[in-house]
C-alpha cells in the first residue's frame, strides 16, 4: 500500500497540510499529488471548523518545488486547476528547499 501524498490534521481550528514526499524533499509534481493537494484544500475551505490552514512537508523538508516542464505543458493539471483557490489565511512551515515554481502558485500566504 502506497503512503498519501498529502496528509490532513484538523484540531484547535487549524487545518495542518502536509506534504508527505520525503524521499523526493516533497515536490509539488505529478496529478496525484496536485490531484491530492485540491482535494485537501476543498476539504478544508468547506469545514466551517477551520480558521487557518498551515502548510508544511514532511522532514526534512518543506518542499523541493515543481517540474518546471511539467507546469508548462498545456495538458498539466497546473494549467487546468491553480493551487491557489485556497481562500483563508495560510502559514507555510518551511525547511530547506522550495525552489522550481512553488513561489508562484500561491504568492499569497500569510505568513
Amino acid at each position: 500500500m502506497s503512503k498519501p501524498p498529502v496528509l490532513l490534521d484538523i484540531s484547535d481550528r487549524i487545518a495542518t497540510v502536509t506534504l508527505n514526499d520525503p524521499e523526493r524533499r516533497n515536490p509539488v509534481t505529478g496529478n496525484d499529488m496536485i490531484a491530492a493537494l485540491l482535494d485537501t484544500f476543498a476539504q478544508v475551505q468547506a469545514n466551517p471548523d477551520v480558521s487557518v490552514m498551515i502548510l508544511t512537508g514532511a522532514d526534512p523538508a518543506f518542499c523541493s518545488g515543481g517540474d518546471i516542464k511539467e507546469m508548462n505543458d498545456p495538458e498539466s493539471v497546473f494549467r487546468k486547476e491553480p493551487l491557489a483557490a485556497a481562500r483563508m489565511p495560510e502559514a507555510r512551515h518551511r525547511r530547506g528547499q522550495r525552489p522550481g515554481g512553488w513561489r508562484g502558485m500561491r504568492p499569497d500566504h500569510d505568513v
